[in-house]
């Protein structure tokens, strides 16, 4: 047999093996879409009971923002199959596993079980997806990039709040757009299709005690503060 030949052999080996093994990821996912689909729907339906305890009814809320942004990850994953790399898959897939585990966690915490009744089937399907992931040697391209004015090209690393504008700025005495991040981010949310591509939310020197969900609907969001010891944000909610 020519080298030639041989060498074609080895493509046509490696081709099959790959698409061998996108078939198997794509079952897996599809699986584990439905499963979090499942629990997504367990979780607002469970929260409607009348004899929960507010914290259980809080966590079960979590559980379902949670789902629901794993369920458009798995969507994303499956519908652009071809436009990411191994190494996009496994993080993407890690993160759902999160998310996942922080709802259980969080039901756990306060006493309500019933959970981990469907939440190790999904476990299961999420760690057999990173198994395939980490076996698949292919390299894909990388996702299409949006495309941007030349004016944010490394937007991040010339910024500076004396020469630079923000699109939204956060100040607590007032001095801002707004005195919270989350009026900011909601102002941002209700410009819609006019949303800049690539959105700046400046937030000035101070001591933020909120928790911001900024959803997976707003992309590109950039927050930008004066400095990690004087821009602070605490997670807690006043």
């Amino acid at each position: 047999m020519t080298t030639s030949a041989t060498f074609l052999l080895l493509l046509l080996a490696m081709a099959t093996t790959t698409s061998c093994y996108q078939h198997q990821e794509m079952e897996i996912l599809q699986m584990a879409k439905i499963q979090v689909a499942q629990a997504m729907s367990w979780a607002e339906y469970t929260v409607r009971l009348d004899d929960l305890s507010d914290e259980t009814s809080a966590a079960l809320r979590d559980c379902a923002k949670l789902y629901e942004e794993s369920e458009c990850r798995i969507s994303h994953m499956m519908r652009d199959k071809n436009t990411y790399a191994k190494e996009d898959a496994l993080t993407w897939v890690s993160a759902v596993m999160t998310n996942h585990r922080t709802c259980l966690d969080g039901l756990e915490d306060n006493g309500y079980v019933e959970a981990q009744v469907f939440g190790k089937n999904l476990s299961m399907l999420l760690g057999e997806a990173l198994v395939l992931y980490s076996k698949n040697k292919a390299k894909v391209k990388g996702p299409t990039q949006v495309s941007v004015s030349k004016s944010d090209d490394g937007l991040l690393a010339s910024w500076s709040a004396e020469t630079s504008k923000a699109h939204f700025t956060v100040a607590q005495d007032g001095s801002g757009t707004h005195k919270t991040i989350r009026e900011a981010v909601d102002a941002l949310a209700a410009m819609g299709d006019n949303r800049p591509i690539r959105a700046v939310i400046y937030v000035k020197t101070g001591i933020y005690k909120e928790k911001v969900e900024v959803g997976n609907k707003l992309k590109n969001v950039m927050f930008i503060g004066d400095g990690i010891d004087k821009t602070i944000v605490t997670g807690n909610q006043m």
